[in-house]
């Protein structure tokens, strides 16, 4: 399974791998939503894990591109309830 991690604090990343490599699953690792949409173009993960909010805002230009592939499971991470319920997913 290929994975890609969106977050841009660098120590909740770091967890996130290490939680991910468990698994043995190819993971990649974004920390601003530029690099992610260029690897998430590249690679057509089966699987996306982002945070809901970087240094560069919220990242719904990133999200939006995500649905255009059925096939790609989406897990968003937020503390934020009332703008997770604004996913349309």
């Amino acid at each position: 399974m290929v994975i890609l991690t969106l977050e841009d604090n660098k120590f909740i990343l770091s967890i996130t791998e290490a939680s991910l490599r468990v698994y043995e699953d190819e993971i990649h690792l974004a920390s601003n939503q530029y690099k992610a949409t260029t690897m998430y173009q590249l690679l057509d993960p089966d699987m996306v894990v982002s945070t809901k909010h970087t240094g560069e805002g919220i990242i719904w230009d990133f999200l939006e591109l995500v649905p255009r592939n059925e096939r790609t499971h989406v897990l968003v991470l937020s503390s934020d309830l009332e703008l997770m319920q604004r996913v349309d997913r």
